[in-house]
């Protein structure tokens, strides 16, 4: 399991621009905590590969931190001894005033199924949390499940110093405790969080909050230099229609007068091309081939994807129950989407599932072996499109999953309808996501159906608006709506750009190199070490810590030469 785990630690940090290197504790012990503070400030300790650290290492570590270093320590980290035994303190007990193994006082009880609650709006948007992934009350929520509950252990709080709690841990029996929490010390900070952030990405389907983590501690806390992951450095967008029974027939040219389809705002339309819905026979399906017209005005508005397997609730509903062999589910979806790439003239690049269901990894293996690139993915919900895992492994390196923004338990505008949600609470949800994605330059997924507004029209003016406003952030520079083919282009591009940090000679050279081209990527460079770079080809945007240098020109090499302050 630890390797595997290993393996998602690796996978985010380099969906995430983190030049990393792995260490072991004995190799770090050798060396003083200055030496290594030279070639980084920054330590993590993650779940479940730190498990058996000895105690003596805690005095290093906090050597470490006093002269300037950064640490994060995950979950069950120094909780057991050599032979695997658990201890009576964790190795970093005293480092935060607090023991997080209790084993020996609670047995069974030493780890627990809990709700994660933020302590307030600012910790909420310091861990990048998307609104509709809490509750009023903070607390994490998943689609279709309401609260959700992770496994955190039982911590017995020794004293309370200068921690900054961000999130507890809310447990069964109502007991409130610590679950994150920020403490500087000396020169440097430690970062601790109760959950298994490691395994969670592994096992759990939940890409969310590894990443977002990660992306306090090392951007927020450690302000590392980073690759960035999104184009230019600017949030996105992927507007995305799935176009699934004759109903849709009339909508697309009556949504398409009422503006929700525009040129400007490219979106992913994904088809059931089939002529059923439920059974053979009920003619209830889309039935692509007697519409081309229809598609081909869809394609003025965006990208053309495939939406399951010919027919959209009976191909659903035979997944899960088992009763298609995977030969057959291959048949069914290149079935679809050979219909649909005889009209669009151009290969389906493009999946959703039908209601949701995509087994892993099975469906995702075979949209990779018939050539799709990327797909909506009810998993991982809230997080950016990600190389998902699935029973501890990574699915696909090529086949990008962009995990559903979620509104709480729902999804669509129809689900919204059922449960009676508000005009108010909709329109707030949909400006609260804009601004996130703006806000924290990340990539969301808006889906929906036409025919949800045809039944919910009390939404109508709200999505306007939504859009609207989609479009003046797109005027101003600060957004990019574009379907999800384009993102994973670039997701692609980015993992295969190579970058080194090198300090040297009172200066940070940043080197790149892409065999397809620069143009596009940016790089994050900390204020706190370096001046602002001079030079051409880019242009740069600022935050409170960071210099954004966005490469604006196609070069396949390029170094940024920075100042050390």
């Amino acid at each position: 399991m630890a390797e595997n785990i290993k393996k998602a630690y690796e996978s985010v940090l380099e969906e995430e621009g983190v030049p990393f290197r792995w260490e072991t504790h004995g190799n770090l012990w050798r060396q003083s905590p200055e030496k290594v503070l030279k070639k980084s400030n920054v330590l993590l300790f993650p779940d479940y590969l730190t498990e058996q650290i000895p105690y003596e290492f805690s005095v290093w570590v906090e050597d470490f931190i006093d002269l300037g270093g950064n640490v994060f320590i995950v979950y069950n980290c120094g909780t057991r001894e050599d032979n695997g035994s658990y201890r009576e303190k964790a190795v970093f007990t005293r480092l935060l005033g607090l023991n997080y193994i209790t084993y020996n006082e609670y047995n069974s009880l030493a780890f627990q199924m809990a709700n994660i609650r933020f302590k307030d709006q600012q910790a909420v948007d310091l861990f990048e949390i998307p609104c509709g992934k809490m509750d009023e009350e903070f607390t994490l929520t998943g689609y279709q499940y309401g609260k959700l509950s992770y496994p955190v252990a039982k911590v017995d709080i020794n004293f309370v110093d200068n921690k900054k709690v961000y999130a507890s841990s809310v447990y069964e029996d109502g007991k409130i405790l610590p679950n994150t929490f920020h403490k500087k010390q000396g020169k440097g900070n430690v970062l601790f969080a109760n959950i298994p952030l490691g395994y969670l990405k592994a096992y759990g389907s939940d890409d969310l909050l590894i990443r977002t983590f990660l992306r306090v501690f090392l951007f927020d806390i450690s302000h590392i230099p980073y690759l960035c992951n999104t184009p230019l450095n600017k949030g996105g967008i992927v507007i995305n229609w799935h176009i699934d029974n004759y109903r849709e027939i009339k909508n697309i040219n009556r949504f398409e007068k009422l503006g929700f389809l525009r040129k400007s705002l490219p979106s992913s339309f994904h088809i059931t091309a089939g002529d059923f819905v439920n059974e053979e026979g009920d003619e209830m399906g889309f039935d692509a081939s007697r519409h081309p017209d229809l598609i081909r005005k869809m394609m003025q508005y965006g990208a053309i994807g495939s939406h399951g397997g010919w027919a959209h609730n009976w191909f659903a509903d035979r997944l899960v129950d088992n009763d298609l062999s995977p030969e057959e589910i291959e048949y069914y979806v290149k079935l679809n989407s050979q219909v649909l790439s005889m009209i669009t003239h151009y290969d389906i690049k493009e999946y959703a599932a039908p209601n949701g269901v995509h087994p892993q990894p099975l469906m995702t293996r075979i949209l990779e072996k018939l050539g799709f690139t990327c797909y909506y993915y009810p998993g991982d919900s809230g997080s950016r499109p990600n190389r998902t895992f699935s029973h501890g492994k990574m699915v696909s390196e090529k086949v990008i999953a962009f995990p559903v923004m979620p509104f709480h338990r729902m999804v669509s505008v129809q689900e919204l309808g059922w449960a009676d949600v508000s005009v108010d609470r909709y329109r707030k949800w949909l400006d609260g996501s804009l601004d996130y994605v703006v806000t924290n330059r990340t990539i969301f997924l808006c889906y929906s159906h036409l025919y949800d507004f045809e039944d919910n029209p009390q939404y109508i003016e709200s999505f306007q608006d939504f859009l609207d406003r989609m479009e003046i952030l797109k005027g101003e520079d600060k957004l990019i709506v574009k379907p999800m083919s384009y993102f994973t282009d670039f997701i692609h591009k980015m993992l295969q750009t190579k970058y080194n940090f090198i300090l040297r000679d009172n200066l940070m050279v940043v080197e790149l190199s892409n065999p397809q081209g620069l143009e596009g990527i940016s790089v994050a460079i900390p204020k706190y070490l370096c001046r602002k770079p001079p030079g051409r080809g880019f242009y740069i945007e600022e935050s409170k810590d960071y210099y954004y240098v966005n490469i604006t020109e196609e070069v396949y090499e390029k170094n940024i030469i920075c100042n050390l302050r």
